[in-house]
């Protein structure tokens, strides 16, 4: 995670006299980092159901797996015309490749997470939790 502040640092110490990166060039350097712990860790991460010493394999394969799904072209708090998308949220739906796979696979390790910890409810035997009922029904 170090390579990620060290972006972000970069990203902000520009000189004023040139030009500072869009949004779209720090949400690509923001995805090439943030996909290689998800590539590395995704296999192990797996393991934590059945191995505690795990978990935090899973931590950080789950949270930047989030970050990669959520990055968005946006600042928050910035309103966007309807019907118009940014680059970022345009490259992710439209385009193959290297977008398509990242964002596949971040979105995958995300699901497989929340199915994880839906057997995990139901197997417990413990009364369902409201976000558990929620997603149970039809």
């Amino acid at each position: 995670m170090d390579g990620c502040k060290e972006a972000s640092v970069l990203f902000f110490s520009y000189p004023a006299d040139r030009l500072h990166p869009t949004r779209f060039q720090r949400n690509l350097v923001d995805m090439v980092l943030r996909r290689l712990p998800t590539a590395i860790h995704r296999f192990s991460a797996v393991k934590s159901r059945k191995e505690p010493k795990y978990y935090s394999l899973n931590k950080v394969c789950m949270d930047s797996s989030v970050m990669i799904v959520s990055l968005s072209g946006t600042a928050p708090g910035e309103k966007i015309e309807q019907n118009k998308k940014d680059d970022s949220t345009q490259m992710k739906c439209a385009c193959g490749g290297f977008y398509k796979e990242v964002t596949m696979a971040a979105s995958l390790i995300a699901a497989v997470e929340i199915i994880f910890a839906l057997e995990e409810e139901h197997a417990s035997g413990l009364y369902p939790s409201v976000s558990g009922r929620l997603s149970h029904a039809p």
